[in-house]
């Protein structure tokens, strides 16, 4: 029986990094494997996809973060953050994983306009990012497998913002006896190490760390008759599924750290968005070619910043979507208006704005305008609880159009 503890002891950590660089180095010719994660292998897919589903959860993304994926490997979980918008940093002690992870990338491009992914070879002690140069850090099947964990702490605790998220998905107290581990560890010297929550929280403590959340979930369905169902949803039914959630965490830890200081939250995020439209037309009835000309009063009764339009994600507008006179929509994306006239300011929360607006008119018929603020790449404020603003307008025929039609 292979003792981690001694295995962690007897190599630097320069030298714990380069096996590390010999197990990847060693998989590089035929990577079909790793690529193929996480559907490498039907029984561990559903567990894979289970554990970063919740750590997708817990994280709190939103467009745009700058999210560090920390011991990346070759990046299949960067690769699902970069999909979702992130700017993601992925780091390993690999230079090879790394590479085979750009070759991933290439391989199975990106869809649509996301930001660049950064890789960044780590030396195994000095993270190469600013103090508080990300928003979340990923650490999916990573911590237990190096050999400074007190170090390690810290600098992800250095690189995260202010009350940032860090998310770990990791074996627990007895993982270095399991049969897997103990393979690894006698066939690639490869650290397989315990994770014992209650020491990670201690020097989680000393490493700029304010707050701790353990996950408690299971991986394997609990299938239950119709009777027993309706007894869970009302709280009178057999407990089966607290036992089998207790068996299936005793060798897992997913959690999340949560970094000390407060961060005004902004338009970024979904949570917090609210505001309440006014809009004061000087007509409702115009000739076709005219434009509708209004004031518009724009309150923001939520809690978070509204950025301005010169940001890529979460930048606040004015939007209208053209419906019928039924209320059928015809047109999402109708119009845009600045919050200001130069949009390069952010509108705090409880501050009124007056926006005035120019909008052009559809051809002759009976319509609604729907006016709404939309974070751009976030979410329409009415999707949120707020009330959009319905204003029925009537185009009719142009003086010249009507001469015309007579002629």
């Amino acid at each position: 029986m292979i003792d981690v503890r001694q295995l962690m002891a007897s190599f630097t950590v320069e030298e714990h990094c380069q096996r590390a660089e010999e197990y990847f180095a060693a998989r590089a010719p035929d990577p079909t494997y790793l690529f193929s994660k996480p559907f490498g292998s039907i029984n561990e897919a559903p567990d894979l996809l289970i554990r970063f589903a919740h750590c997708l959860q817990g994280l709190e993304l939103f467009p745009g973060a700058r999210v560090l994926d920390f011991g990346a490997g070759t990046c299949w979980t960067s690769h699902y953050l970069t999909q979702l918008g992130c700017e993601v940093v992925a780091a390993d002690v690999s230079p090879t994983a790394l590479s085979l992870g750009q070759e991933f990338y290439r391989r199975y491009p990106i869809l649509g306009e996301k930001p660049t992914p950064q890789f960044l070879v780590f030396d195994g002690h000095t993270i190469d990012l600013p103090d508080e140069g990300v928003d979340r850090v990923l650490c999916f099947d990573a911590l237990h497998h190096v050999p400074n964990m007190e170090a390690i702490l810290a600098e992800l605790g250095r690189v995260l913002v202010k009350s940032g998220i860090a998310a770990f998905s990791e074996p627990g107290p007895h993982h270095s006896k399991s049969p897997d581990s103990q393979a690894e560890m006698r066939d690639f010297q490869v650290i397989e190490n315990n994770v014992n929550i209650e020491d990670i929280w201690l020097i989680a403590q000393a490493s700029g760390f304010a707050g701790i959340m353990i996950d408690i979930f299971d991986g394997r369905p609990v299938n239950v008759d119709l009777a027993e169902f309706e007894g869970f949803l009302t709280g009178s039914g057999n407990p089966r599924y607290g036992e089998s959630a207790r068996q299936w965490i005793q060798d897992q830890r997913l959690f999340f750290l949560i970094k000390n200081g407060t961060a005004q939250q902004d338009s970024r995020f979904r949570k917090g968005l609210a505001c309440h439209l006014t809009v004061m037309p000087a007509t409702t009835a115009l000739n076709y070619g005219q434009r509708l000309e209004a004031r518009v009063l724009v309150v923001n009764n939520g809690t978070s910043i509204w950025l301005p339009g010169e940001v890529n994600f979460g930048a606040v507008h004015l939007g209208c979507h053209l419906l019928s006179e039924s209320g059928r929509q015809l047109n999402l994306d109708y119009f845009r208006a600045k919050l200001t006239p130069e949009n390069n300011r952010a509108v705090l929360p409880g501050e009124t704005l007056a926006v005035e607006i120019s909008v052009p008119l559809p051809s002759p018929g009976r319509y609604t305008l729907e006016f709404d603020l939309v974070s751009e790449q976030v979410c329409w404020f009415a999707q949120n609880g707020s009330t959009a603003f319905r204003l029925p307008v009537t185009v009719l025929p142009s003086a010249d159009s009507a001469a015309s039609s007579e002629t």
